[in-house]
């Protein structure tokens, strides 16, 4: 499940910063919609990013989701061991030892290598 669920973290955030996400708000339901992950399932990974300090959301009109920081500054690591400690379950070891060697992989680095 944990896999499943880095899967759609990662998916997401491709697909935020294919819309544009860097410089600007997208909607979850734009990432809904290209992702084909249900609405409900995409907010939960947002809001989940949101408290890792990844996204940030803007509600209103103009509103949606884009990134916080650089993501040169953002590691796979990080996502994956947030997104997987979410709920506060801890990571096996051996999933842990496995996912620290995505440590030197920015996202950038990552977003880049799925064009």
């Amino acid at each position: 499940m944990r896999t499943v669920t880095l899967y759609v973290a990662l998916s997401v955030l491709e697909q935020i910063w294919k819309k544009g996400g860097v410089d600007n708000y997208v909607t979850l339901q734009s990432v809904s919609e290209d992702a084909h992950i249900s609405i409900s399932y995409v907010e939960s990974i947002a809001s989940c990013l949101g408290n890792l300090g990844i996204l940030t959301g803007k509600r209103g009109r103009s509103g949606g989701y884009t990134f916080s920081r650089s993501l040169q500054d953002i590691t796979i690591f990080e996502v994956a061991l947030g997104i997987s400690e979410q709920g506060n379950k801890s990571l096996p070891r051996n999933l842990k030892i496995l996912y620290s060697f995505l440590d030197g992989v920015s996202l950038e680095e990552y977003l880049q290598a799925c064009l």
